[in-house]
Formats: C-alpha cells, structure tokens, sequence
C-alpha cells in the first residue's frame, strides 16, 4: 500500500497502515469511511452448500451488518466486521468448510465459466483445481 493511499484509510479508521495490511493478507477490506472490514470469502467456482450459504448470513448477523454481496470472482463478502471479530468469524466459517482470502496485489480468485451449463463450457463447473489450494492462504505482499 503506498504512504498516499495508507494515510486515506488512516484519516478514516483508528487502524494503522500495517493493521490494515496485515487484515488485507488475511482476505479483509477496509470499509470505506468505517473501521470495519469486509471479508473475503473463497468459494470453489461460486458454489456453496446451502449449509454454507446459512452459515454465512449467520456471520454476517453475528459479527457484522448482516449485509452479504456477491462479487463478479464468485466470492461473497460480508460487509461491516469489527478488525476484534476477524478471528472469530473465520473460525466459524472454517466448521462449514469455507475460508476467507484471495484479497492483495497477487493473489485473486479465479472467474470461472459454469462449466457444462455455459455453452463455452469445457470442464465440469465443480472441479477444483490443484493451485487453488495452493493460493488459498498464500502471503500477502
């Protein structure tokens, strides 16, 4: 983040440059004008089980506004997270499988095709593939 951009967010949250850096790597944006986070959430190809998807508007209840956005990556963000309950929200999607990231300059989810519902569709929609597993969680820079 350059010292321009990290003194915006400063001037609008009580978290430091490297708070806000480090929440970021972790797969958390800071909301705009706020000092609360949006999280990231990774899904494989934009599918969720509907335990999942229950398991995220609880979270989104619980720990933020309970306000829940898609994004064109097929991630799904949960908006208005207090940087103190990061931890706790990511540990109550990981009990249904789902984990936060795939935020940073490098490291981005993959906009992926339906798969055999699209009609440019080569592969089954649900195959994940072997670097996924590899970037989820990677360092941010």
């Amino acid at each position: 983040m350059s010292n321009e951009k990290a003194e915006r967010h400063t001037m609008t949250t009580n978290r430091t440059p490297d708070e806000i850096k480090a929440l970021k790597g972790r797969g958390w944006l800071l909301n705009k004008g706020t000092d609360t986070f949006s999280a990231r959430i990774v899904t494989v190809n934009g599918k969720v089980s509907s335990d999942q998807l229950q398991a995220v508007a609880e979270a989104a209840r619980k720990f933020g506004t309970g306000e829940v956005t898609f994004t064109s990556r097929q991630s799904i963000e949960v908006l208005g997270v207090p940087a103190e309950k990061t931890t706790d929200f990511e540990a109550e999607l990981a009990a249904v499988g789902l984990s936060v990231g795939g935020t940073g300059p490098l490291v981005r989810p993959v906009t992926a095709c339906k798969g055999t519902v699209c009609p440019r569709g080569r592969t089954g929609r649900l195959r994940r593939r072997p670097q996924d597993d590899r970037l989820n969680g990677a360092p941010h820079r």
